[in-house]
């Protein structure tokens, strides 16, 4: 009877927990949505749009030598990774 109410105890405490850490998360993602709301908002205020965002981004970051050559590089580095690691796993 003893071992009974013992495990009634630590079911109930779980629940508990679970219940816990369920209400925590829906805080936190209230918290996220009022903040991509205010994100959102201060956007739209400025005037500013995709369109225009997207060509920001073409005329400075894509013109950048830069830019391009450390993304040349990095997938340059991504695709010797991923041949080196498929050479080492040759299990046949």
């Amino acid at each position: 009877m003893y071992h009974y109410i013992r495990i009634c105890a630590i079911i109930g405490y779980l629940s508990d927990l679970i219940y816990g850490v369920m209400k925590v998360g829906s805080y936190v993602s209230s918290l996220v949505m009022l903040l991509i709301l205010q994100i959102h908002s201060l956007y739209r205020g400025t005037g500013a749009s995709f369109q225009k965002a997207q060509s920001e981004f073409t005329s400075g970051v894509l013109r950048n030598e830069s830019v391009r050559n450390a993304g040349a590089q990095m997938a340059a580095n991504a695709a010797q990774g991923a041949m080196s690691s498929a050479a080492s796993d040759n299990r046949y």
